[in-house]
């Protein structure tokens, strides 16, 4: 199967089916809270762009473990290691946006064998991916992994009622 060229994204879902949530009500009492619910309202309506084309595909949880068994298959430095060598997450930075790039029919193929997937990956970051964008690969990638990472609050129970109740 032949994987598409990084600058021809197109998100291919109807525009009804992309995940979008309700926007949160921020309070104003507390401002650490407000923070946190606009820190996660911005990363749950965040929209990420490769060459000026929106990513179509979000890092969903799925892509999330996919992303770290292939992590582990590589070999990747550990993530604290990465704080201070912030180009060692360039392999992980490609990966991310390889996941964000494909539906999962176009690598599902490849998930029985994770050194095939990794070599696949590999590939494609050398045909779509120049050695000028490695700095701005790598800070889109930061940008949705950490997005990724934001929780959304649950719900105080009130009056004594579970939440879920």
């Amino acid at each position: 199967m032949k994987l598409p060229k990084a600058d021809n994204l197109e998100d291919p879902r109807p525009a009804a089916s992309r995940r979008r949530r309700p926007a949160l009500e921020l309070s104003t009492e507390d401002p650490e809270l407000t923070a946190a619910a606009t820190a996660r309202r911005d990363a749950e309506n965040a929209v990420y762009k490769w060459r000026g084309k929106v990513l179509p595909y979000p890092f969903s949880i799925a892509r999330e473990t996919l992303f770290y068994s292939l992590r582990v298959a590589a070999g990747a430095p550990s993530f604290q290691s990465l704080m201070t060598q912030q180009m060692a997450f360039l392999g992980d930075a490609l990966r991310i946006l390889f996941l964000c790039s494909h539906a999962p029919e176009q690598f599902e193929h490849l998930r029985s064998d994770p050194m095939q997937f990794i070599h696949a990956i590999e590939k494609w970051g050398d045909t779509n991916v120049t050695r000028d964008e490695n700095v701005e690969l790598v800070t889109l990638a930061w940008k949705i992994f950490n997005d990724s990472n934001v929780t959304a609050a649950q719900p105080v129970p009130r009056d004594g009622n579970s939440v879920g109740e």
